[in-house]
């Protein structure tokens, strides 16, 4: 009973689809930047997109460090409305700086529209979850 229990269950594990996503969060370094990050969860990506929405203030986009390292838009500016485009030739796996937010304001900074693709040859887009950040 407990043999036939334990297939079971280990089957089950083997053969469900993996819930895995990338992310995209902030965090503050410690030269007090919003820094964007990836973390892959274990994917193989290739590239990346998206547009965030920042609170009222004067900002300016850093984009020394990135991992990307060929921006088909550089991170723009329009607004409250940062957009960004680019791609990581020969993948990338792991947790890396995207660009980082240099100014001052307060609110909310929300990720719309952001997309992540797999290094597959396919251009298939990976599971992602962004997370906001509020400056309070």
């Amino acid at each position: 009973m407990k043999k036939s229990f334990l297939t079971f269950c280990f089957t089950f594990l083997m053969l469900s689809p993996a819930a895995i996503a990338a992310e995209l969060s902030f965090y503050i370094s410690g030269e007090g930047a919003l820094v964007l990050q990836l973390h892959t969860q274990g994917e193989d990506v290739n590239a990346v997109e998206g547009r965030i929405l920042l609170p009222s203030g004067d900002f300016k986009v850093n984009t020394g460090g990135s991992l990307i390292n060929l921006w088909l838009d550089d991170p723009y500016i329009e607004g409250n409305v940062l957009e960004f485009s680019g791609l990581i030739p020969g993948g990338f796996t792991g947790y890396g700086n995207l660009f980082s937010i240099l100014g001052e304001g307060s609110g909310l900074v929300k990720i719309e529209e952001a997309r992540v693709f797999l290094n597959d040859g396919k251009g298939t887009e990976a599971d992602l979850t962004v997370m906001p950040y509020d400056f309070g």
